[in-house]
């Protein structure tokens, strides 16, 4: 067997020859046959003459074949007729295309996938695999979520807040695209932990910022601001590991464990057997390039470090990460090449994380309990210091 797909001539009637070592080379010769019964070609690869009417053609450059015209005409075949190649012992058939099963070539009962077709049998079997697949990944996320969330609650290192809400994040995105109601208490769960996190990852990295900033800086009117603003997010950052010290426990105890099992078991294959994974991908894709659009369109109205541009630019973001983990993540699932897609999102990440950072530092150093503190000056300074960076960043995202 040959070819799953259709195939078909070019206008002057060459068509490309499967090239097998044993069967066929360039510049070789191949003897055509017309089989008139059987509406269809065969080709050989020995010099024993074959009953019937034959050509001996000469195999191209290309590795393509001149189909003799007079057959062409006998067939009924035109310039776009589907034809398909088909293997036998003593050589290939080239016939007029049918729909069959790629797997096991069964011509009943078929649905489509993708470009192909497959069987019910086949189907059914292909969706098995295909929800054991799911079954692995969701899983082996869960894992990773759950051993980061345990580690978070020593409050350690601030590093396992960071992972224990990037792996939820990539929990929620692929039970987004099964379509998991929003009402399900595994997603509910996972959301409730998410917001727990987030308040405390988002300190975390104000600090680590402000703190990396001070120190670079030599202006003292800049320090004082800097300072300001740290002594005020430790504050929030005591507040907001006190509440996962609190609450996070909890959160994850047995019960959890145990319901998100019942899920892998008894829902996840409701929602993965038979799931159209092309026709989900391609409306997350649309709904990505309207969610651009949109951010173009504010930018364009309102200017490139307007609070609206950035705010339009932070759902592109988070849609980017998500993008970029459905790619990761499906690839291995339905098995196959998604490390081009992924890659494009994943090279747009850093400059949109460094463009909502700054968004985020000029929300912190515009805030009231920081301008009540300090003079205008040094706020005034930062702001258009903050801003010509992200007029600098957004240009380089253009330029991907």
């Amino acid at each position: 067997m040959y070819s799953l797909t259709p195939v078909t001539f070019d206008k002057t009637g060459h068509l490309f020859v499967p090239a097998r070592p044993h069967h066929v080379s360039k510049h070789s010769t191949i003897t055509i046959t017309l089989m008139a019964s059987e509406k269809c070609l065969h080709f050989s690869f020995n010099t024993i003459p074959p009953e019937g009417l034959f050509y001996k053609k000469k195999v191209d450059a290309d590795g393509r074949v001149l189909l003799p015209a007079s057959f062409r005409h006998s067939l009924q075949w035109e310039e776009d007729t589907l034809l398909e190649w088909d293997e036998s012992e003593g050589g290939l058939y080239l016939k007029t295309y049918t729909a069959s099963c790629a797997l096991c070539r069964k011509k009943e009962e078929l649905l489509p996938v993708g470009q192909s077709y497959l069987c019910l049998d086949c189907r059914e079997e292909s969706s098995h695999a295909e929800t054991n697949r799911w079954n692995r990944t969701l899983d082996q996320l869960f894992s990773d979520h759950f051993t980061y969330c345990r580690k978070a609650i020593t409050l350690e290192d601030p590093e396992d807040v960071h992972q224990a809400r990037v792996t939820g994040r990539r929990l929620q995105a692929l039970i987004d695209f099964l379509g998991i109601p929003r009402s399900n208490d595994v997603r509910t769960r996972l959301k409730r932990i998410h917001r727990l996190l987030a308040p405390l990852r988002e300190s975390d990295v104000i600090i680590s910022s402000f703190q990396s900033l001070l120190d670079q800086t030599t202006d003292p009117r800049q320090e004082e601001v800097f300072k300001t603003v740290l002594q005020l997010q430790y504050h929030k950052q005591k507040k907001h590991q006190q509440a996962l010290l609190t609450n996070l426990p909890e959160m994850i105890e047995n019960a959890h464990m145990q319901r998100w099992h019942f899920f892998l078991e008894s829902e996840l294959p409701l929602y993965s057997r038979f799931f159209p994974f092309k026709d989900r991908l391609d409306k997350k894709e649309s709904s990505y390039q309207k969610t651009f659009r949109r951010y173009e369109s504010i930018k364009d109205r309102h200017g490139w470090t307007h609070a609206k541009t950035l705010a339009a630019l932070h759902d592109v973001r988070l849609q980017t990460k998500e993008m970029r983990y459905l790619y990761k993540y499906t690839s291995s699932i339905y098995q196959f090449d998604g490390n081009r897609s992924e890659e494009l999102y994943k090279q747009m990440q850093p400059l949109l994380g460094d463009i909502n950072d700054r968004r985020d530092w000029l929300r912190e150093i515009h805030k009231k309990k920081v301008k009540t503190r300090l003079s205008q000056n040094g706020v005034q300074i930062l702001s258009r210091i903050f801003n010509e960076e992200i007029y600098r960043l957004h240009k380089e995202l253009v330029r991907l």
